[in-house]
């Protein structure tokens, strides 16, 4: 019994010198776990937002490009309308009907635009609807183009110069990325 008693009046506890010390360290290594911790998060909603953003543009560029190949227009120019905010390209489609013995040929305009003023990309025939925009999540910024190069009046061939500036808004940080492409009619 005895030897019980003295081991309880033996007990020593930890310095304040000691505590002090081992808070220090344990602090260094809990700033450094959430400083990686938080840069990992970062990165990660970065390269979220920026496979969004590309994702967007093959959408666009696949839409432009699928429109192309498919009417298969005649002429291609360069358009313009409401003061410059909407920017783009016109294709004539020359379409040839048959009535009967008669046959009857007619042109069909169709239009891509980037509109500036609401950050979207429409292609339409008669005239801009909602219905006609492509549905993304980010938005298109000013910086955006179509446009054919050295083209001034109804082009048969040529080079379509595409430059996309996207714009997305993930935790309150704004992300942008510029998308450029060409390809040839």
């Amino acid at each position: 019994m005895r030897r019980f008693v003295n081991s309880i009046k033996e007990q020593k506890g930890y310095s304040l010198i000691e505590l002090i010390a081992a808070l220090s360290i344990f602090s260094l290594i809990a700033g450094s776990i959430y400083g990686v911790i938080n840069f990992g998060f970062k990165a990660y909603d970065r390269v979220n937002v920026e496979n969004s953003l590309r994702d967007e543009g093959d959408i666009i560029m696949s839409a432009i490009m699928s429109e192309f190949y498919t009417q298969a227009p005649e002429t291609v120019e360069n358009f313009s309308a409401n003061n410059e905010t909407e920017k783009g390209i016109l294709m004539k489609i020359k379409l040839v009907e048959k009535n009967g013995e008669q046959t009857v040929e007619r042109t069909v305009e169709r239009h891509v635009v980037i509109d500036s003023s609401d950050h979207k990309v429409y292609i339409y025939s008669d005239q801009k609807t909602t219905s006609s925009a492509i549905e993304l999540k980010s938005s298109v910024m000013s910086g955006s183009l179509i446009h054919i190069n050295n083209c001034t009046n109804g082009c048969t061939n040529g080079l379509i110069d595409v430059t996309l500036e996207l714009s997305q808004t993930s935790k309150g940080r704004d992300h942008k990325l510029t998308l450029q492409s060409k390809f040839g009619f």
